[in-house]
């Protein structure tokens, strides 16, 4: 996450879902929409973890966070929770 100065709030970091943006309208150039993409951050210390899904030029981002200091049961779980991104 990244903080606006100005106003302490908090916001993605936009190059990261540019950049996932990027590949995915790259893959689809036909503009089908059957593209979608994964935009996976692991878990830090902040109070907001990113956990979102966009509907963005017709292609589905799917932004989640995942706690990589937990056991090994307990990531499978939460990259389970993780949608289907052709749902």
């Amino acid at each position: 996450m990244q903080t606006h100065t100005m106003f302490n709030s908090k916001k993605l970091i936009s190059s990261n879902l540019y950049q996932i943006y990027t590949y995915v309208k790259n893959k689809d150039r036909d503009g089908s929409g059957d593209v979608s993409g994964l935009l996976l951050y692991a878990k830090t210390d902040e109070e907001i973890t990113p956990n979102n899904d966009y509907q963005i030029d017709g292609n589905r981002i799917v932004v989640r966070t995942v706690d990589l200091g937990a056991e090994w049961p307990e990531i499978v779980a939460q990259l389970n929770e993780i949608p289907l991104l052709l749902d």
